[in-house]
């Protein structure tokens, strides 16, 4: 749940209100009211969403509580007491849209989804943070992140990461700073979110000018001012001018500090934000005190006092005091220098106190810090473990694999050889056979050959021994001829 600021054409913002005069339903009157919200220009934002936020409690208080409308009513009252949060923010306001975050939270977490309950957290973890009080931001962001980090909403995640970055820079850890701005810039970068790229290389600018690298913190502040300009955000650029001109400040190049300032107040001036006002009237002030225009010094220094006492931010309070007791004792006036140095000891003195917590907040959220990570290295290592095992029976089933592969391989071969050898012994039993039928069939034709030869000569025999035999007295008659002649004899 956040505040789009789309600005629709005029022609379908004219037919909204339109709509708004003439809608007789309550559910789509109230729907008329939320689209107004997000797409009227910041004069009229505030309007609209305080006739959502009147509309939708004067109908909850019609409803029973089981009564399924008092839901669609209660987020719309939840998504307007947010955007009331967000105007009062720009406002510079900060308690009072910490009561609107509150508001919307109670609500999100009775009928809204998870992310809403995230932006709420997120934006109360803001308003704590502008307010000081920084073990309270510490607790809001971390709760956001975990629910940003479950429901892996990149976009939002990197915010979350900046907001991170900016409490540990600000408590002076400059090296866990970096590492929650380039995450975050890591993902913007992927996400292609220009604003938020923009916003983070800002902070990375803040963060190398407090370490005194002015030509690194430059660099990222030039970058970041261009995409502001790309993209037309205007509270974006006007922090910009500003921040470039403290570099300029520090190089004591008074003409550019002074250029970029006043275009910072003109932009400052026209979306009528007190907190950037009050740095950058500051700003100029100490410009003119370096330039002993004392009357410039003086009228800016006390504008600025105005605005950071309005707002409640007591080290713009701090500050102011301290130009402004700087400046009287240029001016020889030592009176009015030793009153204002009391109120900048006074503040000095409230922050001390709030740095003694601060220090105290940041041991404990450094150790929350290192625990998580040593759990996650832990966790990594666990993780890893099991990889080792998992990479391990991978390896050792490839191994089986590769070795069954082989036998497979080799048993493959020895059929394929062995298929040969029984095809080749066949080739040669088939060609042996083939001689064998031939030379039987050789055989089997000498044999009929031969048979007939025997045949033949048996005849001739045959033929011969019955001639023969017709020739040739048989000896039985002989023997009777014989016998009978002895008989007469």
């Amino acid at each position: 749940m956040i505040q789009l600021q789309v600005y629709a054409q005029d022609p379908v913002i004219d037919s909204l209100k339109l709509l708004l005069r003439t809608e007789k339903n309550d559910t789509s009157k109230c729907n008329i009211l939320a689209s107004l919200v997000k797409n009227v220009s910041e004069d009229e934002w505030s309007i609209y969403a305080e006739q959502l936020k009147t509309f939708t409690e004067l109908k909850l208080k019609t409803l029973s509580d089981k009564n399924p409308l008092s839901i669609f009513y209660s987020k719309k009252l939840a998504f307007a007491f947010y955007n009331l949060g967000d105007i009062a923010q720009k406002e510079s306001n900060y308690t009072k849209a910490l009561e609107y975050y509150q508001k919307s939270l109670v609500l999100d977490q009775k009928f809204g989804s998870e992310s809403d309950i995230a932006y709420s957290l997120n934006s109360i973890g803001g308003m704590y943070d502008y307010l000081g009080n920084i073990s309270k931001a510490i607790e809001y962001y971390s709760k956001a992140l975990k629910i940003r980090e479950r429901l892996k909403e990149d976009d939002n995640l990197a915010y979350m990461f900046s907001n991170l970055g900016t409490v540990y820079d600000n408590q002076g850890d400059t090296t866990t700073a970096l590492k929650f701005y380039f995450k975050a810039l890591s993902l913007q970068e992927k996400l292609l979110d220009k604003k938020g790229v923009a916003n983070t290389l800002n902070n990375l600018g803040f963060l190398y000018s407090n370490k005194n690298q002015k030509n690194r913190a430059l660099l990222y502040y030039e970058k970041s001012l261009k995409i502001y300009e790309e993209i037309g955000d205007k509270n974006g650029i006007a922090n910009l001018y500003g921040n470039i001109g403290g570099i300029y400040f520090n190089n004591n190049d008074l003409i550019k500090t002074k250029d970029y300032l006043l275009h910072s107040v003109s932009i400052y001036e026209e979306l009528k934000n007190k907190y950037g006002l009050a740095h950058s009237y500051n700003s100029l002030s100490r410009v003119y005190l370096k330039e002993k225009n004392y009357v410039k010094a003086i009228e800016y220094a006390k504008k600025s006092v105005a605005l950071s006492e309005e707002i409640g931010r007591v080290e713009n309070i701090r500050n102011s005091y301290q130009t402004l007791s700087d400046i009287y004792r240029g001016t020889k006036d030592f009176k009015l220098a030793f009153e204002n140095f009391e109120m900048y000891v006074k503040m000095r003195d409230s922050i001390s106190n709030d740095e003694t917590k601060k220090a105290s907040i940041k041991k404990q959220f450094q150790y929350e810090y290192e625990k998580q990570a040593a759990a996650d290295s832990v966790k990594h290592a666990e993780e890893q473990k099991v990889k080792n095992a998992q990479l391990q029976a991978q390896a050792a089933s490839l191994k089986q694999e590769k070795t069954q592969r082989y036998a497979l391989y080799g048993g493959l071969l020895l059929v394929i050889g062995f298929s040969v050898f029984v095809f080749n012994r066949f080739k040669v039993t088939q060609k042996q056979k083939k001689v064998i039928e031939e030379q039987k069939i050789l055989v089997d034709k000498a044999y009929e050959q031969l048979h007939e030869k025997n045949k033949e000569v048996m005849d001739s025999i045959t033929y011969a021994r019955r001639i023969q035999r017709a020739l040739i007295t048989p000896e039985a008659y002989i023997d009777k001829v014989l016998n009978k002649l002895n008989k007469n004899s």
